[in-house]
């Protein structure tokens, strides 16, 4: 029976830097003809100001909807797909697919999301799927969860990002994970993107964090490809 090849990248932020090699199994590799992507990160940046005390922090949610985060980094994979790599790039439509029925606490259980995952393989004519989400299983982590943020830490402003990479495999109808890695890394920027830890980001600010994260997502999208072996 033909095997499908399922990768899952998950990026959320986090403050560490840092790779870990997630390489796939040549043979497997091999047998990756035609691949297509879904992001499933959402518009919303939840940012923190860490104060001295717990009675100083201050949660902030900010819509990022122009952004257009996910059509950024399916774009990206495409074009670094069609570049670097000998696998043909098929843009697929999700339509019909609840994925977020696959979160709990904020992290993403492939296991729950089979029969979409399937649908959008078969239905594709997929032999993998690189499926980017925010999410990760670290329980010490559970505030990490939320794909992308700013942390406004005694003043010091820094936007952190977290990739994590799952790989699984579809064989025999069974859902297997064949490996995982991960992309941390943290960019410190000017205080003034976000001066005051209470009140909402200004403008400009969230001009400077949109570069500087997009800019980070665009590194992990060559590097995750890299890490698996599909680099040519």
């Amino acid at each position: 029976m033909k095997k499908n090849i399922i990768v899952a990248i998950s990026i959320l932020l986090f403050f560490l830097t840092g790779c870990s090699n997630g390489r796939i199994n040549p043979e497997k590799v091999s047998s990756i003809k035609r691949i297509g992507v879904i992001s499933h990160i959402g518009n919303t940046m939840t940012s923190y100001k860490l104060g001295l005390t717990a009675f100083n922090n201050h949660t902030l949610k900010t819509n990022v909807s122009n952004w257009n985060i996910d059509t950024f980094i399916t774009r990206e994979f495409s074009s670094a797909i069609k570049t670097k790599t000998n696998v043909k790039y098929i843009p697929i439509s999700n339509r019909g697919n609840n994925f977020s029925r696959g979160y709990q606490e904020g992290v993403l259980h492939i296991e729950n999301i089979k029969s979409e995952i399937k649908r959008t393989l078969n239905g594709n004519n997929l032999d993998a799927l690189i499926f980017v989400t925010k999410g990760q299983d670290d329980p010490l982590s559970k505030v990490w969860v939320e794909g992308f943020n700013l942390i406004n830490k005694f003043g010091f402003v820094h936007t952190n990002v977290y990739l994590r990479f799952i790989i699984v495999g579809i064989d025999n109808n069974k859902l297997v994970e064949i490996g995982s890695s991960r992309l941390l890394e943290s960019k410190r920027v000017s205080s003034l993107v976000w001066p005051n830890g209470d009140q909402p980001i200004p403008v400009n600010g969230l001009n400077i964090a949109e570069e500087k994260i997009k800019g980070i997502i665009k590194k992990g999208v060559g590097t995750a490809l890299i890490n698996y072996g599909l680099v040519r």
